[in-house]
């Protein structure tokens, strides 16, 4: 999906009544064009919180950085490389648990 579309939905669930919590990479590591354009995009979903956004999490550069993986290629197959990093066990623990208690957060989930 990307971010691209993160404010469509926030729109439709706050019309839906909804509650929902958002999770996206800032993209902080762009520059140029590229920079202009995400940081546009950054602010249009801070810009399109409602009374249904509970939570807006951002990750500074992007969820790969925070997770300590590098994308050996193509950009359009970081998901499926994650993936495999992941079930390879090539990505640290504690980072993993990390971004499943930020994910309960966001969810709102109560701590065991």
């Amino acid at each position: 999906m990307g971010k691209f579309n993160i404010h469509r939905f926030m729109n439709l669930s706050g019309e839906l009544k909804i509650e929902h919590s958002i999770l996206h990479d800032a993209d902080a590591n762009k520059t140029g064009d590229d920079k202009t354009f995400h940081d546009g995009v950054n602010k249009l979903i801070q810009d399109k919180r409602n009374p249904f956004t509970q939570k807006i999490h951002v990750f500074p550069d992007d969820l790969e950085k925070f997770l300590g993986f590098t994308v050996p290629d193509k950009d359009h197959r970081k998901p499926s490389r994650l993936l495999l990093a992941l079930k390879e066990s090539k990505i640290n623990a504690a980072q993993v648990d990390l971004l499943c208690q930020l994910v309960e957060e966001l969810a709102g989930v109560p701590p065991p």
